[in-house]
């Protein structure tokens, strides 16, 4: 999974091109230039982009799917936390999903 794949920088992108491609990627750092490491049959690059006008490298090889933003109590259900504690943290999130996700993980890595 690529998060933000439309902000990748382009060293990144043309690491993934290939892959998404269907082809193998290039060893790097390996004695014989053509060494390569070869895709599982059931490979799947799958990649995030946060707006639907994304621009970037290799667009044209990523299938779309779009998802409704979570309402609130889903959101709070995803999150793991107890009701208040979830609720804290969808409401410091404002609205964003990525964000309340990152920072349940936080708190329960501190709990």
């Amino acid at each position: 999974v690529v998060e933000d794949v439309d902000r990748a920088s382009l060293e990144v992108l043309a690491l993934l091109k290939p892959l998404a491609e269907g082809f193998s990627l290039g060893a790097a750092g390996r004695a014989l230039a053509s060494e390569s490491v070869r895709r599982h049959a059931g490979f799947r690059l799958l990649g995030t982009a946060t707006t639907e006008e994304a621009r970037f490298l290799g667009r044209e090889h990523w299938v779309e799917a779009y998802c409704r933003p979570l309402d609130r109590a889903e959101l709070m259900a995803i999150v793991g936390l107890p009701a208040s504690v979830a609720a804290a943290v969808v409401d410091a999130a404002e609205g964003s999903a990525r964000d309340a996700i990152k920072m349940a993980r936080r708190v329960r890595d501190r709990v």
